[in-house]
């Protein structure tokens, strides 16, 4: 959120049409980002308070909440957004904050990478065009189950053998296309899209890795129990994979 101005102007609107004649003591829970800065949060409480008249306020970051909708209490929360990736710590009940980690890359990122993939070479800016790729993103992409598997993926040009181990059925790998037809996508172009969730910028995996080292020694064991993932996950994910760290030790 960076400006507050139109943040305010849009939440007094709602209010406004929500409750426009009705004299109600008005209480509001705001879902913010984990990382989001405590001068940020300060901002949103005078806005609730001074310009909109609410009584009681409670600021929660989605990474808690999606801890707690699984019963638990502590655990690693990976948030893949439209634009941006987050992983958060939880350790009953709290946010690890200094070990919270964001970075700028997520849905639309993958979207992009199947749309170069599934129309090459086209111009592939059209709201149907990009639709499709969404829809492809969202149903196709594959995630291989180790690192080894995505550098051979990343760098062999042929595919064969890895297309016959294709999870997907000739029917689940195509993409009907505005014209009646139908499009098979590769499993090279689903793989690749995915992966970019691993590779761009510091990559899912070192964010997981640098989170981890981030936290006191004690609760490392007792959070790593518990593996959240919310937003973006390619479907045909087992929900982690075998990749090395920055020290060349396996994690997943």
């Amino acid at each position: 959120m960076q400006d507050f101005d139109a943040m305010a102007e849009l939440w007094e609107f709602v209010i406004a049409k929500e409750y426009e004649s009705r004299l109600l003591k008005l209480q509001a829970v705001v879902v913010d980002n984990a990382v989001l800065s405590k001068q940020k949060r300060k901002e949103i409480a005078e806005i609730y308070f001074e310009q909109l008249g609410f009584e009681t306020l409670a600021i929660l970051n989605s990474a808690m909440l999606s801890l707690f909708s699984t019963g638990k209490t502590k655990g690693l929360v990976a948030d893949l957004g439209e634009g941006c990736t987050s992983v958060v710590p939880v350790y009953e009940g709290y946010t690890l904050q200094h070990a919270a980690l964001a970075a700028d890359f997520g849905g639309k990122d993958v979207t992009e990478s199947m749309l170069n993939a599934v129309f090459p070479g086209k111009e592939a800016t059209g709201s149907t065009m990009r639709n499709l790729a969404r829809s492809a993103k969202e149903r196709m992409c594959v995630v291989p189950a180790s690192f080894a598997q995505s550098v051979y993926l990343l760098c062999n040009t042929q595919f064969k053998a890895e297309e016959e181990k294709d999870p997907l059925t000739e029917t689940q790998a195509s993409l009907k296309l505005p014209d009646g037809k139908e499009l098979r996508v590769p499993l090279v172009a689903r793989s690749h899209a995915a992966e970019l969730i691993f590779t761009k910028g510091m990559g899912l995996t070192k964010m997981v890795v640098e989170s981890i080292k981030r936290c006191p020694k004690y609760i490392k064991t007792v959070r790593l129990a518990a593996w959240i993932g919310i937003g973006f996950i390619p479907k045909h994910c087992a929900g982690g994979r075998n990749e090395p760290d920055a020290r060349g030790e396996g994690t997943t």
